[in-house]
């Protein structure tokens, strides 16, 4: 009877194990995997809507470039949704947070931080579960200046193309406005329809407000890659010195017959080596030809 119950107790501990493991396999390996899928999509998105996404401020800590406000729809599956009060001004940096269209710009690059799933929040999730408190994202500041990025918008006017304010010494960006621009407000508010239609319009845009001018468009570099080949020679210390040409040294004139200077036959030898070549083999022939020529004078007076 002993060994029956002891054959049984094996037989639960080994069946507890195998259920930690499937649970611990799904919790963690296949986390990610099984959220991905197609069929998972609507919840994903609904608990994505269910947090209180991070705001992103300007340089000043005050101007409220993307913030998430709750839906005035009780009703509504989704508990926040994501305003943008700068429309397009901003539109081009922060992007857009689409429950269709899925993240672009700085909604897209710090999604980990606003929805507060980075691994610096660990802690703080672990403290908001353990109280009860709802889950907050983080806020991203950015070092955009709101005054400047109004001067860039009226300096450009309506022509297309892009403003780009840097700081030389930190290299931060300052301001970055281009034109056509487009409002991310429509397509992360709205029905599905309305959030269709303000998509169609733009990717029908024959001037294509979605993309940038100032970063995601393709231009030819022009002079302003030498600016590149300028750093890289310093880098490597070359020096870019003009080769002297003897003749048109001062007081040399060894095109013309005349004798190098001793600065010329320093820096090339080899000029004056042939030079005094050729000033040598041509002596004994003017010296033949003279002796010739009063031979013949001699032969004519005889």
């Amino acid at each position: 009877m002993d060994r029956q119950i002891r054959r049984l107790g094996f037989a639960f501990v080994a069946l507890f194990a195998l259920l930690f493991a499937q649970v611990a396999y799904i919790q963690v390996f296949a986390a990610n995997r099984i959220a991905d899928e197609p069929a998972n999509a609507a919840r994903q998105i609904r608990a994505e809507y269910s947090v209180e996404r991070g705001q992103i401020l300007a340089a000043d800590e005050r101007t409220v470039l993307a913030e998430s406000i709750k839906n005035p729809d009780p009703n509504s599956v989704y508990r926040f949704l994501r305003k943008y009060p700068g429309r397009e001004l901003y539109g081009q940096l922060t992007g857009y947070y689409s429950r269709i269209y899925g993240l672009s710009g700085l909604e897209d690059a710090m999604n980990p931080y606003l929805s507060g799933t980075a691994p610096e929040f660990t802690a703080q999730n672990l403290t908001d579960i353990l109280l009860g408190r709802p889950k907050v994202g983080g806020t991203v500041l950015t070092t955009i200046v709101p005054s400047l990025q109004r001067v860039a918008r009226a300096a450009l006017g309506s022509h297309q193309g892009a403003v780009v304010a840097l700081d030389p010494g930190s290299g931060d960006v300052l301001a970055m406005y281009s034109n056509p621009g487009y409002d991310p407000n429509p397509l992360s508010t709205g029905t599905d329809q309305q959030i269709n239609s303000a998509w169609n319009a733009l990717i029908s845009d024959p001037q294509r407000p979605l993309v940038s001018k100032a970063f995601q468009e393709l231009y030819l570099p022009g002079s302003t890659f030498k600016l590149v080949t300028a750093s890289a020679g310093r880098s490597a210390r070359w020096a870019c010195r003009r080769r002297p040409r003897p003749w048109r040294t001062a007081g040399d004139r060894t095109r013309r017959g005349r004798t190098p200077t001793s600065s010329t036959c320093r820096s090339h030898p080899a000029r004056c080596r042939t030079s005094a070549t050729r000033s040598a083999t041509s002596a004994p022939r003017r010296s033949r030809w003279r002796k010739r020529s009063s031979n013949r004078a001699t032969s004519r007076s005889g």
